[in-house]
């Protein structure tokens, strides 16, 4: 996996679209040699957080809690009928993070 593009790239990218008025378009053709899908995360990482700092990855399963136990307990004893997909999902849904179960 390539590494993340140097801040103050990010920050130029972000100042050529706000600042200078330019395109994703105009900025995959200007000096900064990137791609306009690059330009598009870039300034929507800005544009949601207000900064161009990557996020940090959220992929990796967190580790689950007494709380996480009961509630998969609950939904098996609750649904017995449904497939681990579908508790998978039915908890991520209701947690609001992924887990390795």
């Amino acid at each position: 996996m390539p590494a993340p593009f140097p801040a103050a790239l990010r920050w130029r990218i972000v100042w050529a679209y706000y600042l200078d008025g330019l395109s994703h378009a105009e900025i995959t053709r200007s000096p900064l040699r990137v791609c306009e899908k690059t330009s598009r995360d870039v300034v929507a990482l800005f544009d949601e957080t207000g900064d161009v700092e990557p996020r940090s990855s959220s992929f990796s399963p967190k580790a689950l809690n007494d709380d996480d136990c009961t509630a998969i307990i609950r939904m098996l004893v609750e649904r017995p009928h449904n497939t681990l997909r579908e508790h998978f999902r039915s908890f991520c849904r209701e947690r609001g993070h992924r887990a390795h179960i």
